[in-house]
């Protein structure tokens, strides 16, 4: 269901002039600052394809253009409807490991039927050859002798401003931070995790803060003024030393692939050699007439990897 709020503001920790102008960028949740996102100017969908899928798309063209095609129906509506989708663009966002094959099968896909070339090689296929009226053809197969079912790419907006985008897989129930989770009470955090090294009462701000320097993070709390009234956990963040890590794996370190494997819907902000990633809730609310989906992850990436995170939702009055 979505909500309206007429003052309720994004929870956005975030140091962005710092990024905006290519100097190293950090995400502290010790002096929260309150955005309103600006609207998308730019947007760029990109769908991200699983090397399987690439060896997929590739065979099924390459067996099309040598001969009878005996590849199931439905597969070859799917290579049909995707193969067009497939472009360089989507080679950043795909593990190093894997660029080399993906590279040559993204540019086998751009060309017509006719003119792909036979890789010499492609895990789990095999190579195949068989006469035809015209000569010989050759062709791929899986070695299994079963066609893979076809899955989804993953998709990446990429923008030139942030903005609520589409929905994203988060809630508040289904993401943690070592086990830290948006709304957890201060009593459960302390049960958790222990004293904090510091604790920033928030006398400028609405957002008292828990620091544990050790572990380079940071736990923001919502008040209302007063010491007494305070509400559940709105922000965690982590430093560029921390060595915790979301309860999906991605942690300080973690490349971008690893990202867009986790979560599959990502918005992706470049700013030279910095970049700026959103995964978005599935709730929504409004912000004077404008949209907003939360909880909100956000990651601060240098040359492809992660250098902070941020996880915050909606402030919530303490009850």
């Amino acid at each position: 269901m979505t909500r309206r709020y007429r003052n309720w503001a994004f929870i956005v920790p975030w140091l962005a002039g710092s990024l905006l102008t290519g100097c190293g960028a950090t995400i502290s949740a010790q002096a929260p600052i309150m955005t309103v996102q600006h609207r998308i100017t730019k947007f760029y969908p990109i769908e991200v394809f699983t090397q399987r899928d690439l060896i997929l798309l590739y065979a099924v063209r390459q067996y099309q253009a040598v001969g009878p095609v005996s590849v199931p129906h439905s597969l070859k509506i799917m290579v049909s409807h995707w193969a067009p989708s497939v472009s360089s663009q989507m080679l950043p966002f795909v593990p190093h490991s894997q660029l080399a094959l993906d590279t040559a099968l993204v540019q086998q896909l751009d060309k017509r039927p006719s003119d792909k070339q036979v890789l010499s090689s492609l895990p789990g296929w095999n190579l195949e050859q068989r006469d035809i009226p015209s000569g010989n053809s050759t062709y791929w197969v899986p070695k299994s002798g079963v066609w893979p079912k076809w899955q989804m790419p993953a998709v990446i907006l990429k923008v030139a401003h942030e903005d609520a985008g589409f929905p994203g897989p988060l809630t508040e129930s289904n993401i943690s931070v070592d086990g830290i989770k948006l709304g957890m009470s201060r009593a459960d955090v302390k049960r958790l995790l222990g004293k904090p090294t510091r604790v920033i009462s928030g006398h400028r701000t609405p957002y008292p803060s828990w620091l544990y320097l050790s572990r380079g993070l940071s736990i923001s709390f919502y008040a209302t003024g007063s010491p007494n009234s305070i509400s559940g956990v709105t922000a965690i963040s982590l430093s560029p030393e921390s060595p915790l890590q979301l309860n999906s794996g991605i942690r300080i370190g973690s490349p971008l692939s690893q990202i867009v494997e986790a979560y599959k819907q990502i918005q992706y902000v470049p700013f030279g050699s910095y970049a700026k990633v959103f995964i978005q809730g599935q709730q929504e609310a409004y912000l004077g007439t404008r949209l907003i989906r939360f909880p909100s992850l956000q990651m601060v990436l240098n040359r492809g990897v992660v250098t902070n995170i941020l996880l915050s939702t909606l402030e919530v009055p303490p009850t």
